[in-house]
């Protein structure tokens, strides 16, 4: 029976540290690529994040399929050339989104925070510093076919691409694709303990490049895939812990989704679970 803290708002490590006992391990150099690994349990995550223990940074990604790490906005059909799309969706958000908010942004990083977690493509790529918030994302609900697996991605940025100050660059700007961190412009950022990758356009291309392909940092990330026939188990050992809609969301939403899961079943959870 798993031990877990019932408080999702603590601290990442001390809710896996609350649901699993172990050997320790020693700490897994991020330097070379790694291949996929496969994980059944949520223990078997949770022994997998021994591994990361003495990192300071490692953000966290989860994903129901296997598709490529592209931002929203480099999945769009644009109308005219992508770039000028990007544009002009920010530029009308700002304009017409004033109405809805208590506080106005007050940079361009504040917008572009606010606007991708409200669904407008941007160049942001939602990731988050707590790996079991991440792994609920990744097996929320049921797999779309038995023999399609669910990844959470694991990424140790280098220093160098880490955003210090926002005041010195621009988020449509920018050599190589960087980390940001994101000040708590929404209650959902906080309780998700959010971060993003801020994606370069790379204009021989005219497209933005998948992160895994990227020459750069494809070698700092890590796969880790999950069967389907693991979701619901999974889904209700991270419930146990606290993670599930309600502590992800924070609001109605999130209290009106956790409420539908908790009194009915998905098609993949069995009646006796």
């Amino acid at each position: 029976m798993l031990e877990c803290a019932q408080n999702f708002h603590g601290a990442a490590d001390t809710l896996w540290k609350g649901c699993v006992k172990g050997e320790a391990i020693a700490p897994v150099s991020m330097h070379k690529p790694k291949s996929p690994t496969t994980i059944k349990r949520l223990r078997d995550f949770i022994k997998l994040m021994e591994d990361y223990r003495f990192d300071d940074f490692v953000l966290f990604r989860g994903q129901d399929q296997d598709w490529a790490l592209l931002p929203k906005i480099a999945r769009l059909n644009p109308r005219d050339s992508l770039l000028k799309n990007e544009e002009d969706m920010v530029s009308a958000f700002k304009r017409e989104a004033v109405t809805f908010l208590s506080a106005l942004p007050t940079n361009d990083w504040d917008w572009l925070s606010i606007a991708q977690h409200h669904g407008l493509p941007t160049r942001l790529l939602d990731w988050t510093k707590n790996p079991l918030a991440a792994l609920w994302f990744a097996i929320r609900y049921p797999a779309k076919t038995p023999d399609s697996p669910a990844v959470v991605w694991i990424f140790k940025p280098a220093e160098q691409d880490i955003i210090k100050n926002v005041a010195a660059v621009s988020p449509f700007e920018g050599k190589r694709t960087k980390v940001y961190v994101p000040r708590h412009v929404t209650p959902r950022i906080r309780a998700q303990v959010a971060a993003f990758t801020v994606h370069k356009f790379v204009a021989s291309l005219k497209r933005f490049v998948p992160f895994e392909k990227n020459k750069q940092q494809k070698h700092l990330l890590h796969k880790v895939l999950i069967p389907a026939h693991a979701f619901s188990e999974i889904r209700f050992e991270l419930d146990r812990c606290g993670v599930n809609a309600s502590s992800l969301f924070p609001d109605l939403d999130g209290l009106s989704l956790h409420l539908g899961w908790e009194y009915s079943l998905l098609s993949d959870e069995p009646p006796e679970v």
